[in-house]
């Protein structure tokens, strides 16, 4: 809004379209400006959280990418834990492979 008023004060004589009265050109102006709703001091909940959504998005990438850099270099597999399933035997994990026969 400031900038706006600024602008209209620094204007030009040259400034008001050819053809119209300056006073009136003026005064239109001027109550364009004054309908022109007020920005909100505080943003909205989306707002922030899309800030915050993007602020992070270049972190998690980065950390994914080091991560399964980091799973493709120690050979990580699911293997190990079928594999402790199978050796400790827990409770009723022996019936369990009856029925997915």
């Amino acid at each position: 809004m400031m900038v706006l008023k600024g602008a209209y004060r620094a204007r030009t004589a040259s400034a008001v379209p050819p053809g119209l009265d300056a006073d009136r050109w003026v005064h239109d102006t001027m109550r364009q400006i004054r309908k022109v709703a007020k920005a909100p001091l505080r943003p909205d909940f989306m707002t922030l959280f899309g800030q915050a959504i993007w602020r992070w998005a270049p972190v998690t990438a980065i950390a994914g990418c080091l991560l399964a850099f980091w799973l493709f270099q120690f050979d990580f597999s699911a293997d190990i834990d079928v594999a402790t399933l199978l050796l400790e035997d827990p409770i009723g994990y022996s019936d369990l492979l009856w029925y997915e026969m």
